[in-house]
Formats: structure tokens, sequence, C-alpha cells
């Protein structure tokens, strides 16, 4: 390989690139072309149209002398040069194919999220009374809310003489409607809390032989 460098540099020391015409064994003729680069298993030449390489195994026997050609050292770089190419290929190949996966995983994370935005539209708040932590969520029965205000005595006797309503009590009472839901997301709670939730509808839960709604958590308030 030293040869060749050599054998380079010593044509660019002269101020410039041999230029040669060339004619094949197959007859084929090159005219006037310029040797950019000695390889051990042809010559480079800058013709007309472009850069080319001429193998050695096309030229005469005196073209081959000049240059000095060995076919051992051309037969072990054409080698070295034929693994380097495949390896090139085989890199080339395994990046389409990480490209086309991660294509695929993109297009697949964008229609998870219009999916999960979709769903997202859908949700609902509702109000809800704690039944069980379980794994991913938490069971949950649904209430309704009914508000309620009692008076005393001396605040009936304030109405009646038209003083208005003074003292009395008043609250909130949960009745619970039976129907219950598991509530995927939710964050753990105490048994017979009661909140307001928002979530939406994810098809159907199934536990213990048990089928129920399954609602995707999106967020929550404590009821007093």
């Amino acid at each position: 390989m030293k040869i060749f460098n050599l054998l380079l540099i010593g044509m660019l020391i002269t101020g410039r690139l041999l230029a040669d015409d060339f004619t094949l064994i197959n007859g084929k003729q090159y005219k006037g072309v310029t040797v950019t680069r000695v390889e051990p298993d042809g010559i480079m030449v800058m013709t007309d149209t472009g850069i080319e390489k001429l193998y050695f195994t096309w030229l005469p026997k005196e073209v081959q002398q000049k240059y000095g050609y060995n076919p051992q050292v051309a037969a072990s770089y054409a080698a070295q040069e034929s693994q380097a190419q495949h390896a090139l290929y085989q890199q080339a190949e395994q990046d389409r194919e990480n490209a086309g996966q991660a294509a695929q995983q993109a297009q697949q994370a964008q229609d998870q999220a219009k999916t999960a935005s979709a769903k997202a539209a859908q949700a609902k708040e509702f109000l809800v009374e704690t039944d069980q932590v379980i794994d991913g969520g938490v069971l949950v029965e649904t209430v309704t809310m009914d508000s309620w205000q009692a008076v005393d005595a001396s605040s009936m006797a304030s109405i009646g003489g038209g003083g208005g309503v003074s003292g009395g009590a008043g609250g909130t009472s949960y009745n619970p409607t039976g129907k219950v839901l598991f509530i995927q997301g939710m964050p753990k709670a105490p048994d017979g809390a009661n909140f307001q939730i928002k979530a939406y509808p994810d098809g159907m839960y199934s536990r213990d032989g048990q089928t129920l709604e399954k609602w995707v958590f999106v967020s929550e308030k404590p009821l007093k």
C-alpha cells in the first residue's frame, strides 16, 4: 500500500497528475484521462463525465507494471473493500429498519394520544363514595346529594313574627344509588369518603366474577 501512496505523492510533487490514454483489453479506449489515485486493484481516472475506476485486470500488462500492480495485494485489498462495503450495507439496512420502527412507534403514539383525547372529551362529573381500594384504582358507589335544613322553635316563632329566621341548622346528605364502578387511576382514599370526581368511560372491568363499568380518573374534589 505504501508503494502506491509514494507513487501518488511522486505525481503530486511533479506539479501535475498523470494524463494518459488507456485501451482496455476489451478494446474500450480512454483518451487524455487524468489519473487521480492509484489503488492496489486499479487506478482512479478523471474523464469528461466524471471519476471512474479502471481495474488492473481490465488493463494491459504494461499498464499494470507501470502502476505497480501486485495480484496478491490487490486480492487482499479487494476482500477488505468487500467486507467494508458489506458492513456499510448492513448498517444502512439496520438504520432503515430502526427508522421504520421509530416512525411506526411515533404513529402509534399519535394514534393513542388521539384516542385518549377523544375519550377525555367524554369525561363526566359525578358524585361517589369510596368502597374499596384495589390494584390500579378504587371501587366506588355512585351517590346523589340532597340538601336539608332544620330550624328550631324559636326560629319558627321569629318567622311568624316577621322578624326573620334566627338559629337553625342545615346540612347535606349523600344517598347511595347502589351502582358500583371501577375508577382506574383514582388516588387511594379511605372507605366511605365522598368525592365529586371527573372521569371518562373505558370499557368494562371484571373482578371476582363481577363485571363493572370501568372509568378512567381525571380529577377529584372532596365533599364534606
